[in-house]
């Protein structure tokens, strides 16, 4: 267990690798809600009957936050908080041995009413060709080598954003399109959903306006009734509006205002 300044106990995480009967089946994981970002597992096979009881293969603590696991081949990487750093690991998926670990100083002031929530981090990385992608409590997005954990590149937005996250901390992952990034950065009243280039981190397009919610990004084909045929959009969740329908050149499709918090991830089906 892990203490606040408060006094308040936080459960240091876990991960666990659990197999059903004597092996398991790997596949890939490699962002929010798997690999099309829509919590399916296409390739998972279950097996033909369940066993009374699951056998734990291995678990090795990893620090708190709310960040998920995500896996890919023989490798899982975990995002999480160990005191004032934020910590990367990669680890064997056969044993949970560590590969390599990287970390970097990120001291966090929770808000009042988030005191339960521990310090974060709480976005889950996305991996993709042979990068990691991670987005920390303050709004600091860094990419980092999936072999090695060198520092590639980093990208926050202080200089353009008096506040850096919303007021419970960066919650949304980022999400990958093509040659893009996309990320929300500012705080609860200002901020932008950003096209970032995946090899430098240099800011493509951005839409800036309302701050961040806490759901994440999606990338879908949607089809626009008016022209009968279907475009490429981002859809991302602002902080007071209920949802914006976002070009892939980061112009506004459509805005419903609602004062609301909003943590859900739009999904598309069909």
């Amino acid at each position: 267990m892990t203490n606040d300044r408060h006094g308040r106990l936080f459960p240091a995480s876990l991960l666990v690798l659990v197999v059903a009967g004597s092996a398991a089946h790997a596949f890939d994981w490699p962002q929010w809600r798997g690999p099309a970002r829509d919590g399916v597992a296409q390739s998972a096979a279950a097996p033909a009957a369940w066993p009374a009881a699951l056998t734990k293969a291995w678990s090795v603590p990893v620090g708190e936050g709310h960040a998920s696991p995500i896996v890919q081949g023989d490798r899982a990487w975990v995002h999480a908080r160990e005191g004032d750093k934020e910590v990367v690991t990669a680890r064997k998926l056969s044993d949970g041995s560590v590969l390599w670990t990287q970390s970097w100083d990120v001291p966090y002031e929770m808000h009042p009413a988030a005191t339960g929530h521990g310090k974060g981090p709480k976005s889950t990385p996305v991996l993709h060709d042979g990068t990691l992608f991670t987005l920390g409590i303050h709004g600091t997005l860094t990419a980092l080598d999936a072999a090695t954990g060198t520092i590639r590149w980093r990208r926050e937005m202080s200089s353009r954003f008096k506040v850096t996250s919303p007021k419970f901390g960066v919650s949304a992952s980022p999400a990958v399109d093509g040659e893009l990034l996309f990320a929300p950065f500012g705080g609860h009243h200002a901020g932008t959903l950003a096209a970032l280039d995946l090899k430098t981190g240099e800011p493509r397009w951005g839409l800036d306006g309302d701050g961040p919610g806490y759901a994440s990004p999606v990338v879908a084909d949607l089809q626009l009734l008016e022209f009968h045929q279907s475009r490429r959009r981002v859809v991302g969740r602002a902080a007071q509006a209920d949802e914006q329908y976002v070009s892939c050149r980061g112009r506004l499709r459509r805005e419903r205002g609602v004062e609301i918090e909003v943590v859900g991830t739009s999904q598309f089906a069909g």
